[in-house]
């Protein structure tokens, strides 16, 4: 499994879901204690660049709520939009990975398959540059 010590990716995934539920709600005081956490985890996780990614989507995310409470808000409708729908593939891939972790297997399938008919919303530049 992982070196003693290291605290699991999955764990870390579940955190960050769990972090992305209170910035949904805009539940501010929440959502900036769960981040202090995520990154003391993060610093002692297993090497995993997929929740890494997670983190800085979400991180993102949660700059941009942080932004609209002081009313400063400095991306566009439709880039918040592209960073909403990754946010949501994210969330179900990770839960699944989660529910598969502790042999939900069942939970965790139904979580992949909302997962998969995410990915047709998530903005890939690579595949898009190589359609034309």
């Amino acid at each position: 499994m992982g070196c003693p010590g290291l605290i699991s990716s999955v764990d870390v995934a579940n955190t960050l879901n769990k972090w992305y539920l209170h910035i949904k709600k805009r539940e501010v005081s929440q959502a900036v204690e769960l981040r202090d956490e995520i990154q003391d985890m993060l610093g002692k996780m297993e090497e995993n660049q997929d929740v890494l990614l997670y983190f800085n989507i979400l991180d993102y995310r949660f700059k941009v709520l942080m932004e609209d409470l002081v009313g400063k808000p400095t991306i566009t409708e439709s880039e918040r939009i592209k960073t909403d729908d990754m946010l949501r593939f994210y969330f179900y891939l990770f839960k699944g990975m989660y529910e598969s972790a502790k042999n939900n297997y069942s939970e965790a399938l139904a979580l992949f398959r909302v997962a998969e008919r995410q990915l047709d919303k998530v903005y890939d530049e690579i595949y898009l540059d190589d359609k034309f």
